[in-house]
């Protein structure tokens, strides 16, 4: 079992440039718009989460991501803020490259062929009655006679 990660800003920095970064934030805002990093983030971590959730228990934070994931998120959360500016900022070859690894890793991440450590704090799965057990009785054949109706 492992902390999951909530991914902030900070942990973006470790994978872009911090001027493509902040031109990422602070570009096309309107004069009442919010910066985009917080709705994005929560987005693509949603995504990871959705791609996993089918085969381990998630954690109760939200927006936890795992540990093996972190980088992969990140990534997809730099694409989706390069994606929300029509003109967008020109990705290196190496960024393209790795943003291309990141969804291969989560198609992997769906199945078995990578671990994937329990958060410390799971959530318990809602385990739903699919309906009452029956039992089917069947009535007892008669052979009927003569003899059981004592003549009639």
């Amino acid at each position: 079992m492992s902390d999951w990660i909530v991914i902030t800003q900070a942990n973006l920095q470790q994978y872009v440039v911090d001027a493509q970064l902040q031109a990422l934030l602070t570009s096309a805002l309107g004069s009442d718009q919010a910066a985009p990093l917080q709705a994005t983030i929560q987005d693509r971590c949603n995504y990871v989460l959705n791609r996993i959730k089918g085969r381990v228990l998630v954690s109760a934070t939200p927006f936890a991501v795992p540990p093996e994931l972190v980088t992969d998120a990140a990534l997809l959360i730099f694409e989706a803020l390069n994606v929300r500016l029509s003109l967008g900022i020109q990705l290196t070859e190496d960024q393209v490259r790795m943003i291309r690894q990141a969804y291969r890793d989560l198609d992997i991440a769906g199945t078995r062929e990578m671990p994937i450590d329990l958060p410390d704090d799971p959530v318990t799965p809602i385990v739903m009655q699919t309906g009452a057990s029956i039992s089917i009785v069947k009535k007892p054949q008669r052979v009927e006679s003569r003899k059981d109706w004592q003549g009639l």
